[in-house]
């Protein structure tokens, strides 16, 4: 599949967390000579950090919270977890 000249593009994608994949994504639109009329996903987990420089669309908006290890709250420290990463 190849893009023309003047063809208009709209990226979609589904989920959108730093939005890497997406921007890749835009280049290939933008280096074609296609042209973007924006990027729609359907859940947006960036906390509104992305900026596409164009118009964005999405479903759902989830704000994802994250701590450092050593400063997990105490009512979540409560919870079971299993450390992927230390196999634990």
């Amino acid at each position: 599949m190849s893009l023309e000249d003047g063809e208009n593009v709209l990226v979609c994608e589904d989920v959108v967390t730093t939005g890497g994949s997406v921007k890749e994504v835009i280049e290939l639109v933008k280096s074609s000579g296609a042209d973007l009329c924006g990027v729609g996903f359907i859940i947006d987990r960036s906390n509104g950090a992305v900026d596409f420089e164009t118009e964005q669309f999405s479903l759902a908006k989830f704000d994802v919270v994250k701590f450092a290890e050593d400063e997990i709250p105490e009512w979540l420290q409560r919870f079971p977890f299993q450390n992927r990463e230390a196999g634990r």
